[in-house]
């Protein structure tokens, strides 16, 4: 591969989170803040010769605040439990500025997402036996989208201007033995999504939907030793539904990506980790 113009990327974020908690006796009220504001310019060489043909220019820039407040439950009773409620809000936009240097021909187009998300959740861990522990939960989310797309021509009246709305419930539901107090055999099935959302008015499909996926796993976490040893042992497997995938869609002098929901995909496989502590200066690490 070969360039000849200097690659630059210039990334900014600046994060705060705040947290706060309130012990009630029965109950720990707690808030979690987040903001952040992100920059990133990012230049290079798109003809990928020794031909001074193309250059990329992307510049985006985000700002997203989020809010959460938790119930959660004090004790060491058999019951334990969180219950909650999260906002979040992001405003993001990208310039797209393609340059054919041989003619200084420009080709640009101005995105913008404006997200709202909001949730209700709930967990509950209920120890049946001293060994023996379910654990259930679920999550109600709503994603809202605005999307727009400009061209230079069209910056008063956005080629496109449109919004999309999902809701969707996730749940988890597991079961935990502890046949000692240092082993722990698990089983869980939790599901979630990807937001779904908008192309520009090159694509085909202009709109697309969400991401789903079933996720099952197996496992066993153990200590030995008086606590010197870890091993842990899972198995897992993946059912994804509607998967996110990009497309490149020709426009104009080059081409653009346009993300669409393809198919179904499976993944499955095995992790195994281990750690022991041999004396105070020396320790193996393994996975």
């Amino acid at each position: 591969v070969y360039r000849n113009t200097d690659l630059d990327r210039d990334t900014e974020e600046t994060a705060l989170t705040v947290q706060a908690s309130l012990d009630l006796g029965p109950v720990t009220v707690r808030s979690i803040s987040g903001w952040s504001d992100f920059a990133s310019l990012r230049i290079g060489d798109e003809d990928f010769s020794e031909a001074a043909q193309n250059t990329l220019e992307l510049d985006t820039i985000s700002e997203s605040i989020s809010q959460e407040f938790q119930i959660v439950s004090n004790g060491s009773g058999p019951l334990q439990y969180v219950f909650g409620v999260y906002y979040f809000n992001e405003n993001a936009s990208e310039d797209f500025i393609f340059v054919t240097v041989p003619t200084g021909a420009i080709f640009s187009f101005l995105q913008e997402v404006d997200t709202d998300s909001y949730a209700a959740f709930g967990q509950v861990d209920y120890a049946l036996t001293d060994q023996f522990k379910i654990v259930l939960g679920a999550r109600y989310t709503v994603d809202d989208k605005r999307f727009r797309y400009r061209t230079p021509s069209t910056d008063m009246v956005p080629d496109v201007d449109t919004m999309r709305s999902d809701d969707v419930v996730t749940w988890r539901a597991s079961a935990e033995f502890s046949p000692t107090p240092d082993n722990l055999l698990y089983a869980t099935v939790s599901t979630g999504f990807r937001s779904g959302g908008a192309n520009n008015n090159v694509a085909a499909q202009q709109n697309y939907g969400i991401q789903k996926i079933t996720a099952y796993e197996i496992g066993s976490k153990n200590t030995f030793d008086n606590g010197r040893g870890v091993a842990n042992l899972s198995a897992f497997y993946n059912d994804l539904q509607d998967i996110l995938a990009n497309t490149f869609v020709p426009f104009g002098p080059t081409q653009v990506v346009a993300r669409s929901n393809a198919g179904t995909a499976r993944a499955y496989g095995a992790e195994l980790e281990f750690s022991y502590e041999f004396f105070d200066d020396f320790n193996l690490y393994g996975s």
